[in-house]
This record gives structure tokens, C-alpha cells and sequence, in this order.
């Protein structure tokens, strides 16, 4: 692939496609005052919930560190796609000498959709009330929340969800930076 003229300097885009998801990335340098805030994923959190549309829904911010020491932040935001399916968007920041790398991703459920909730659905025996939650903030109970499905410890049954895709991609980055 090659990046568009409107992609940001120094652009990389990249695409996969699997039966069950659609990625799409792009890689590019940005200044490291551009970079979310490393220490504070606090304020990464409180920023997405108070620019989220009413079909999206926080699903995690995270930082780390690589192997090498370099910082590491990320969040992924979930939107519903019509008629039926969902994104999950990656923003990662990640710490380098000259300039700091940013990837954004995006990774759509594909096929068949749905099939991650309802086997987690019907695994777990959750109640819709117990089903869905904002994962900061209790207080959230609107919007497209994160569902008990998203969770990381269901990643491995569904190693082809794109949300299982995104998960895999940061810890590549993570250790192997």
C-alpha cells in the first residue's frame, strides 16, 4: 500500500483481512509533545468519554513499557457499525529518540458478526443488567459500552476477532520495541 496525499508525513499504511475481521493501520512519526500523555492514562480516559458519539464506547487505555524501556500508550474505542458489526479503533503512542510513532488501526468485524458475544453471553450466564459497563467509570450507562465479551481473558478462544487482532498487534509492539 501506499499512503494517500492527505496521510500525515512519513506515513506507513498497512491492511490485512482474515474471514472474521478487516484491519487497516497506518504508521507515522509525531513530535513527542503531540504523543498522549505517557503517566497519565487518566486523562487519555477522561478525554475519549468526553468526545465519544452516542455509538461508541470506551473499551481500554493501557500503558507499559516495551523491552527496551520504551513507553507505551494506547487506547481502543469501539463504534457500531451499520447494519451490523463493530470497529474497534487502536490510537498507540509509542516513545522514540527522535520522534515518537503513532499507529492508528482500525480492525471491523467481518462475516459473520456477534459471534464473540454470543458465546461469551451464553458461557457466562451474565444478566443484560450485568452484561454491559463503561470500564473507568460507573456512572457511564450510556452509549455503546464495552460488553463482558471484550474482555482479554476471552481473547484466546477467538484469536480471529479483530479486537483478539488488536490485542495481539500491541503486545508484538510491545515486546519487540
Amino acid at each position: 500500500m501506499q499512503p494517500m496525499p492527505d496521510d500525515p508525513p512519513g506515513s506507513l499504511p498497512l491492511g490485512m483481512e482474515v474471514p472474521s475481521a478487516t484491519c487497516f493501520l497506518m504508521v507515522f512519526p509525531i513530535p513527542h509533545e503531540q504523543a498522549m500523555p505517557y503517566d497519565d492514562p487518566d486523562e487519555v480516559i477522561e478525554g475519549i468519554h468526553c468526545s465519544l458519539a452516542q455509538d461508541q464506547g470506551l473499551v481500554e487505555v493501557n500503558t507499559s513499557a516495551t523491552a527496551k524501556g520504551k513507553r507505551v500508550i494506547y487506547s481502543v474505542v469501539k463504534t457500531a457499525v451499520q447494519p451490523a458489526g463493530t470497529q474497534y479503533a487502536l490510537t498507540l503512542n509509542l516513545e522514540c529518540t527522535v520522534h515518537d510513532l503513532c499507529i492508528q488501526g482500525f480492525f471491523d468485524e467481518a462475516g459473520a458478526t456477534g459471534m464473540r458475544d454470543a458465546a461469551v453471553f451464553s458461557m457466562t450466564g451474565a444478566s443484560p443488567d450485568d452484561w454491559r459497563r463503561d470500564p473507568y467509570d460507573p456512572v457511564i450507562t450510556d452509549g455503546y459500552l464495552m460488553n463482558r465479551s471484550e474482555l482479554p481473558e476471552y481473547d484466546p478462544a477467538f484469536p480471529d476477532h479483530p479486537l483478539s487482532l488488536l490485542r495481539s498487534l500491541v503486545c508484538e509492539l510491545v515486546e519487540s520495541n
